[in-house]
């Protein structure tokens, strides 16, 4: 129906042309293309003068007209040859060309401004030329009138018979002389166009003048530089009473004496009759040009010289920044002029440093073009007006034709429906949307239903649908009905009068009301049965090849059985259009499922749990098992179909491929015979796969190993016949060996060349069948390694070597670990320098009568290590290490012997090695930057050792210079000593002191003695200080400066201090408990303490094992050992505060006496040492330090206490000062326990 309908619109559109009349179109193209060239190329000639912009506006215009009549002429074929049908294309079309209209009537606004954005740059550049050559001619004529001027003063100044007669008249007042001067001025007026001419004696008491003429004070300066300069000096334009004067004043020079003025002669002009008429007049007709003149002054202001045409500004006045009047600017400019209006304007000098400005309004000089694009505009207008209307008409006609038309091809059209509804082709119907009856309908609807005319005249469209189709045709109806769509195809069932189903293709389009309402549903009906039965049939042939495609291909990709199995489900599934597919592997216990895809059956549950299940007695799959024939169930009692086919290898059934299907016999002989070449295919694949698996796995466990296998031949070169393939981690390929490129000798290190083989040559010699060599090869990237080569040579019948084989194996990890364990048990591993071993073998092998050892030891390192951490510790010591070698002398041995300890073994004499030690030293000083970007000073002390001196032995030599650097550490930092026999003395006693020591704790020789705190003010006590004592048995009381330094450096410190601190809060506890007031009790802590323990832990637990009140516990730490361990100290100071402990600084001023940590701490006491106490009385200076501490202890809230009281005037003086406490010899030495109770607590 739709083919009929487009052939009878084209037959509509064929005689719509033929009714087209050209001569219309031409003709209307003929008047709007005269009419616009003709007055385009008129008004363009008026406006446009220059050929060059002449020729481009004509271009412009030519497509601006090409443009329009394009648009005109489209309009006029589209109206005409309409289709009159298409009635909603019409209305658009109408709506378009009013779009259309719209737009060309935008066309004269544009041709408008385009006109002026040519014209008006040609019309300012016109006036620009004008006015300059108007300033130009008008300059030059001023000049040429000033200049006139100026050379007939010069002509009066060297008129030497003017002067002689000046003389005569001056200083004889002769007659003759008064007559002739009179002349002489009254020609000066009358022909040489001066207004007035006056001549006067310097002393002014002789005058003569022709003219209108009054002399005034303001030409004095000009008349006193004449006779300055005696020169003729114009005055310029000077204001006087009556009026403005232009005058030139020359000087009469007397006779014989060149530089004495004798008179002056005033030749004036006025300007408003000589000068304004020059510049007044412009040339061409302009009601808004003039001349004027003007006088540059400072900055950007201007004098005006002459009158203004359209201002009432006087003439001298000045204009405040006239910035449009430059003195430079010679061409014409557009510029605001003095009454602030856009101005054409040229400037040109003249003499005297005047300027000649010509301006014309810029508004005038764009009149004409203003009002030409204004008529261009409306005539535009007009053209379009007039064409609009021309085609209106031409619409209007064509809308007749076309109604008309329109009309006879209805009822064209009725006729051919008619015609086409009773074709036998296809069922057609037209139904009723309200209540779904069929209204009309043809012979072959009836004929597909099964119903007679008058049954299906009762029936609905609903009651023929298929209920399962009906829901969607229901929903597609309704979106119709609604207006949503005004048609549908669907694809759906019908039900015949007999009850047979049968597939037809239903196309429902819609008739509507004018307002849009769903008149009748007209509905073709077209049974398409056997066409989607051999559809499907196609379908199902398809997805059978695609399904053995995709699987020979899954057999070619998948490199593993899983993986294969996975896809032959998934293709059974999604290609094969099966509803689920399983694959299970047949052992000795039963069958277990390895891959499944799609829908699962309840049936399969337990396979599905990856269980083995054992095999059915009967049912198909025993029958697969035992038969290896595919067994097919087409038909089974749920409307579905199953199949099995066997998959074999090694001639028996390995596992079971399982399908099933949807739709009843499904499995058809063409199927059956496919999927079971597709089974066979697989168990070829399960045997290649395992094959290629096991061959993996081999050629894995090779690639995976260090070991590279080789076959040579026995020729020069030893040419290589098989490689395996890991050769590529050497850098070479096997096809580089296999092709000849390159020979198992060329990558043998070049030094083993020539033993390797002699020994091979050896070996084979021999007739020795296995043999083992390790050597160096060379990668291709040049890196050595070293491998162990276990070969194997085969000989033929007649004893010669038929093949050799080879197993090389890469050792270089185990050799550079033999390497590196040798190389460790001599150096050391940190610095990589020779150790203590290394030293000792040096020194028994090389040692003679000028060997002696340097032994150095670093200061603070222990404080870099503690601060920073061991890593940070081992970077200074490579450092030092690096700095080390660079000084020492090349044929000393430089070594590091362990921590912080190095050593150089050298041979010089004694001023030698005072003077490398030295060396040493200093170079230890220089600051050294880790790579963390910290920077740290570290200093050495260097104990020096000579080999003589211990009996040639090489433990002896180690053990005094160790003992020589001890000695040296005493002396401070970086010192130096020689060993001497007394050192060993020493070192001795220290060792006996620790020893001792050791056994004093264990045996309970140590005390703790307490030193009464007294307050100064009133006397009583408030604390005491703890102070340890060691009784010796055999020598009594040990000084603590002999045995503390000792224990410091050996670390029985610890144990000691804590035992000190738990019988201060033993004893503390115990006073309380027996009802005696609170003190306050001090002890020292240690910086080892500080350094290597938990202070703050041990305090606690002490504090809380005897229940001791913080709050009488005092902690006292020196001022070195605080700032040495600042930020310890801060962290413990601070837990120890929060604890209730009170802190004390002790021995102040002895130190570092930075007083950075006052504020930094959380103090409370400062302790004044007694050295600064013991000279109170007679020192001044130590009366200033002491009388310092206390008021800055006050100062930060401190209290202050003096150590080493002895006399009452020291106590007297510390009173004074306002020292809080004191303690010493003068109140009590410190006093055991029991002493210290009976003495200051019990009376």
């Amino acid at each position: 129906m739709r083919i009929l309908l487009k052939g009878y619109k084209d037959t509509m559109v064929v005689s719509n042309i033929s009714r087209f009349r050209a001569e219309k179109v031409a003709l209307a193209y003929f008047l709007f293309a005269m009419l616009w060239i003709l007055t385009s190329d008129y008004l363009l000639g008026l406006l446009v003068s220059d050929t060059t912009s002449l020729v481009s506006l004509s271009t412009y215009k030519g497509i601006l007209f090409v443009t329009t009549t394009s648009i005109l002429l489209y309009l006029v074929l589209r109206i005409w040859v309409r289709n009159p049908v298409e009635k909603e294309e019409k209305r658009q079309d109408s709506k378009g060309l009013v779009f259309v209209f719209c737009g060309m009537a935008l066309l004269v606004p544009l041709i408008a401004l385009s006109l002026l954005r040519i014209a008006v740059p040609q019309a300012l550049d016109r006036a620009a030329v004008n006015v300059q050559m108007i300033a130009a001619m008008k300059s030059e004529q001023l000049n040429e009138w000033l200049a006139k001027q100026a050379a007939q003063a010069d002509r009066v100044g060297d008129d030497q018979a003017l002067a002689n007669w000046v003389e005569a008249w001056l200083e004889n007042e002769d007659p003759g002389a008064v007559e002739y001067l009179s002349d002489y001025l009254q020609y000066l007026h009358r022909y040489d166009q001066f207004d007035g001419a006056y001549l006067q004696s310097l002393q002014g008491s002789s005058t003569l003048y022709s003219g209108e003429f009054q002399s005034i004070s303001e030409l004095d300066s000009f008349k006193q530089q004449a006779i300055n300069q005696a020169q003729p000096v114009f005055t310029g334009l000077v204001e006087l009473d009556d009026g403005l004067s232009l005058s030139w004043i020359v000087p009469i020079i007397k006779p014989g004496d060149s530089t004495q003025v004798v008179a002056l002669l005033e030749m004036r002009v006025d300007p408003e009759t000589r000068l304004f008429p020059q510049i007044s007049n412009w040339p061409i007709a302009s009601h808004t040009a003039e001349l004027f003149l003007l006088q540059p002054l400072q900055n950007t202001n201007a004098r005006l010289l002459s009158p203004v045409r359209h201002a009432d500004l006087p003439v001298l006045s000045v204009l405040d920044d006239y910035k449009a009047a430059p003195a430079n600017q010679g061409g014409g400019f557009e510029t605001h002029s003095y009454h602030k209006q856009a101005v054409i304007a040229a400037h040109r000098p003249v003499q005297y440093g005047w300027i000649l400005v010509a301006q014309q309004h810029r508004q005038e000089v764009l009149s004409p073009v203003y009002m030409m694009a204004a008529w261009l505009g409306l005539l535009a207008l007009a053209t379009m007006i007039s064409v609009a209307f021309a085609l209106r008409l031409v619409w209007q006609q064509n809308r007749r034709l076309q109604q008309t038309a329109y009309e006879m091809q209805a009822a064209e059209k009725d006729k051919l429906l008619l015609k086409f509804f009773e074709l036998p082709f296809v069922g057609m119907a037209i139904t009723d949307p309200e209540t779904g009856r069929w209204m009309r309908f043809n012979p072959e609807l009836c004929r597909l239903l099964g119903y007679k005319e008058q049954e299906l005249k009762e029936l609905t469209w609903q009651a023929v649908t298929h209920p399962d189709d009906l829901q969607a045709d229901q929903q597609a109806f309704e979106r119709m009905l609604s207006g949503v769509i005004d048609s549908y195809t669907l694809e759906k069932q019908f039900v015949r009068k007999s009850g047979v189903v049968f597939t037809a293709l239903m196309n429902v389009c819609s008739v509507r009301t004018e307002d849009g309402k769903l008149q009748h549903s007209i509905a073709t009906i077209q049974d398409v049965s056997d066409q989607k039965r051999y559809e499907a049939d196609i379908l199902h042939q398809r997805d059978l090849y695609n399904t053995l495609s995709e699987t020979n291909q899954a057999i070619i990709r998948c490199t593993h059985l899983s993986e294969l199995f996975a896809e032959v489900c998934r293709i059974a599934v999604v290609n094969g259009k099966m509803n689920y597919a399983w694959i299970g592997e047949i052992g000795a216990k039963g069958v277990r499922l390895l891959e499944a895809f799609g829908q699962q059956s309840d049936d399969l549950q337990p396979l599905l749990n990856g269980e083995v299940q054992p095999m059915p007695e009967t049912g198909p799959l025993r029958q697969v098992f035992e038969t290896a024939q595919p067994v097919i169930l087409n038909h089974a009692p749920d409307q579905s179909a199953y199949a099995c086919f066997p998959v074999q290898g090694d001639g028996k059934v390995i596992a079971l491929l399982n399908l099933y299907a949807d739709d009843a016999g499904f499995f058809s002989h063409d199927i059956m015979e496919t999927l079971s070449e597709m089974a066979g295919d697989i168990g070829y694949a399960i045997r290649f796969i395992e094959q290629e698996e096991a061959l993996k796995a081999a050629v894995q466990v090779v690639e995976a190993s260090p070991v590279v296998l080789f076959r040579w031949e026995n020729k020069p070169g030893w040419p290589v016949t098989y490689v395996s393939q890991n050769v590529s981690r050497w850098g070479y390929s096997a096809n580089e060996f296999l092709q000849g490129t390159i020979d198992y000798k060329d990558i043998v290190h070049p030094d083993d060349h020539l033993w390797l083989d002699d020994e091979v040559t050896r070996y084979l010699s021999q007739q020795r069948e296995e043999y083992v060599q390790e050597y160096r090869i060379v990668k291709a990237d040049a890196q050595v390694l070293w491998v162990e080569d276990h070969t194997t040579v085969f000989y033929n019948a007649e004893g010669d070597v038929q093949v050799i084989e080879g197993v090389v194996t890469d050792i270089t990890s185990r050799k550079t670990i033999q390497q590196r364990i040798e190389f460790l048990a001599r150096h050391d591993s940190l610095t990589s320098l020779p150790n203590r071993v290394d030293i000792l073998t040096s020194i028994e092998t090389r040692g003679n009568v000028h060997t002696a050892l340097l032994m150095l030891d670093l200061d603070r390192f222990k404080d870099v290590n503690d601060s920073f951490g061991h890593r940070t510790g081992d970077q200074l010591l490579c450092q030092v290490a690096e700095l080390l070698r660079k000084v020492c002398p090349k044929d000393g041995l430089l070594a590091r012997f362990g921590g912080d300890e190095f050593g150089l073994l050298i041979e010089r004499d004694r001023p030698g090695l005072e003077a490398l030690a030295e060396t040493l030293i200093e170079a230890l000083r220089t600051p050294i930057q880790l790579p963390q970007g910290m920077e740290i000073r570290i200093g050495a002390c260097v104990g020096i050792a000579r080999l003589t001196e211990a009996d040639d032995n090489a433990e002896e030599l180690m053990r005094q210079a160790d003992a020589a650097l001890y000695k040296a550490k005493e002396a401070g930092r970086e010192q130096l000593r020689f060993y001497s026999n007394e050192l060993t003395r020493a070192a001795l006693a220290r060792l006996n002191i620790e020893a001792r020591l050791r056994s004093a704790i264990t045996e309970g020789q140590l005390e703790v003695f307490y030193q009464p705190q007294i307050n100064i003010q009133t006397g009583q006590l408030m604390g005491a200080e703890a102070l340890l004592r060691w009784k010796d048995p055999l020598q009594g009381y040990v000084s603590p400066m002999d045995f503390i330094p000792v224990a410091e450096q050996s670390g029985l410190i610890h144990p000691i201090g804590e035992w000190v601190m738990e019988e201060v809060c033993k004893v503390g506890r115990t006073w309380l408990d027996k009802g005696y007031p609170s003190l306050m009790l001090a002890v020292n802590l240690s910086s080892y303490q500080l350094r290597h323990g938990d202070v703050v832990c041990m305090i606690k637990k002490l504090l809380d094992k005897y229940d001791f009140p913080a709050s009488g516990l005092e902690v006292e730490l020196t001022e070195s050992a605080l700032m040495r361990r600042e930020d310890e100290a801060e962290q413990v100071f601070e837990a120890l505060q929060s604890m209730g402990v009170s802190l004390a600084i002790d021995d102040f001023g002895t130190g570092y006496s930075s007083l950075a940590y006052l504020k930094t701490f959380p103090l409370d006491v400062l302790k004044i040492d007694k050295s600064f106490i013991e000279d109170l009385e007679n020192s001044a200076d130590d009366r200033e330090i002491a009388a310092a501490v206390i008021v800055m202890g006050h100062t930060l809230g401190l209290k202050v206490l003096a150590e080493g009281v002895e006399t009452t005037a020291q106590l007297a003086l510390l009173r004074d000062l306002g020292c809080d406490y004191y303690q010493g010899y003068l109140k009590s030495p410190a006093v055991p326990a029991s002493e210290f109770e009976a003495l200051f607590l019990a009376s």
